[in-house]
């Protein structure tokens, strides 16, 4: 017969009911793996991926590092925005953000549509991912375009800068509803199965919740406030779970 599902993929038939086609943001670093992760997560959950470097770069027929350089990051962050607005009334899509995303505050406004994964992996592994690409083709890994050329630069002054770069964005990135600590060596497989824990975990919280006010309100108690549940209009209850 067929081979018995995989626990990740039970844990998808799980959360499918409950996430009801609500989008993922990943935020995160340059080289931590949000696009390879947001495909793998997006094919499991029967999701679109999309990710905001690439739609940019489909949209405009230029690469990130020559918008840089030709445009200046402001130019790129308000592209970037766009193409999140944009991206933001779909549901059941895996939406793989830039490293800076998180910095404007309109942008988060665009990702409360849906459950956002810091992915948060160590410094040293983003380095090596970095300089294996090459640190040319990540603009601010680069040290920007004012700082001239830095081809064949080592992997320590690469981590130095995305060291202080993760320090500047460590709040902006607390923002996102999961932090996920990525061991420097997991798999994105892996990864991915860490992503569906994690939202495994949010969902049976929110449930828990909920029953719990569901109970107070039926023996008369003062309810537990807001506790992520929309009632709508129509009388039936409340909206989906997340």
């Amino acid at each position: 017969g067929a081979a018995p599902p995989s626990p990740a993929d039970a844990k998808v038939a799980a959360l499918k009911p409950h996430i009801d086609g609500v989008p993922i943001y990943l935020v995160g670093m340059m080289g931590s793996g949000k696009s390879t992760v947001g495909s793998l997560l997006a094919e499991k959950l029967g999701y679109m991926a999309f990710d905001t470097d690439s739609v940019i770069e489909q949209a405009t027929g230029s690469s990130v590092v020559s918008i840089f350089e030709s445009e200046g990051e402001e130019a790129f962050r308000d592209m970037e925005t766009d193409v999140l607005k944009q991206l933001s009334p779909l549901t059941r899509t895996v939406i793989c953000t830039g490293g800076g995303a998180v910095l404007r505050s309109v942008n988060w406004g665009c990702m409360t549509h849906g459950i956002s994964v810091w992915l948060d992996v160590p410094v040293a592994t983003l380095a090596r991912r970095v300089d294996a690409q090459g640190a040319d083709s990540r603009p601010l890994a680069a040290g920007g375009d004012e700082e001239g050329d830095r081809s064949g630069e080592g992997v320590e002054a690469i981590e130095k800068r995305l060291e202080a770069l993760r320090e500047e964005r460590k709040k902006s990135y607390g923002q996102a509803d999961i932090h996920l600590e990525v061991p420097g060596a997991a798999e994105p497989e892996r990864v991915c199965e860490l992503v569906l824990d994690e939202m495994e975990v949010r969902v049976r919280e929110v449930l828990t919740k909920r029953n719990m006010a569901e109970i107070q309100h039926d023996s008369g108690g003062f309810g537990i406030g807001n506790i992520n549940t929309v009632q709508d209009d129509s009388g039936n209850g409340s909206q989906p779970l997340l």
